[in-house]
């Protein structure tokens, strides 16, 4: 049916045609959509890979191969968009949260959602916290693998401005349950551990007490490169293992 919509309806349109995307660059609705704002029939026909594969056959092999994996929250994002979402500017104030109440949220189970950019995470970070850096462009995608939809989510952030930000991406997801935010500085007073350095993770394959390693990259970049003994599992699929 798309190789029939696109090769027998939408390419003998008027080249010049605008073509308006449905989803932004990095959005797992689409594979290797452009930043461009807007393109034309005429442009896509001539750049679009997939439309450089004429032949029906050689077209749906190439869309059935490697799809991404599905977001958990696709599901619940059904229902939100039948009912109707609510809008971004009727959230209610984010709090900043005072230590105590930082660690009675994770102590009760809830998220603790980093939002800061990898180096600054591997550096200092509190115990048990998840690292999806707000400068991400797929920083929604991955909250919607591994932020439970039901359990309060509290944020870290290196500015107050971060942690708003990603309120507002997780809301556009449907995830609302933000209970608050804290800062890097916060960090400094509460229970905190830091990165493996690469050095002493190379050392420690040389011991007797050699770690299992768990190498989370795609099945296809493992393929290409991998360390010995290594065990594949894909990040997406890491929770469901």
């Amino acid at each position: 049916m798309l190789y029939d919509s696109l090769f027998h309806k939408l390419l003998r349109l008027p080249q010049d045609l605008k073509v308006y995307p449905g989803h932004g660059a990095g959005s797992l609705c689409g594979r290797q959509i452009s930043l461009a704002p807007f393109s034309t029939i005429g442009q896509e026909a001539e750049t679009n890979w997939a439309l450089q594969l004429t032949d029906r056959a050689r077209f749906v092999e190439a869309m059935v191969a490697n799809l991404p994996e599905r977001p958990p929250y696709f599901s619940g994002a059904v229902a939100i968009n039948l009912r109707g979402a609510a809008f971004v500017s009727d959230l209610p104030a984010m709090p900043h949260l005072r230590l105590s109440e930082f660690n009675a949220l994770k102590q009760q189970g809830a998220t603790i959602l980093d939002v800061r950019p990898g180096a600054l995470f591997g550096n200092r970070h509190a115990v048990g916290s998840l690292n999806i850096g707000i400068a991400n462009p797929w920083f929604a995608v991955w909250s919607g693998f591994f932020v439970n939809p039901d359990l309060p989510i509290a944020l870290v952030g290196e500015y107050e401005t971060d942690a708003q930000h990603a309120r507002i991406e997780l809301a556009r997801i449907g995830f609302d349950q933000v209970a608050g935010f804290v800062t890097a500085d916060d960090l400094d007073e509460t229970e905190a551990i830091s990165q493996t350095k690469a050095h002493d993770f190379l050392a420690s394959l040389e011991t007797p007490q050699r770690p299992v390693i768990v190498d989370v990259r795609s099945a296809s970049e493992w393929s290409q490169d991998h360390l010995e003994d290594s065990i594949n599992i894909p990040l997406p699929q890491l929770l469901r293992r």
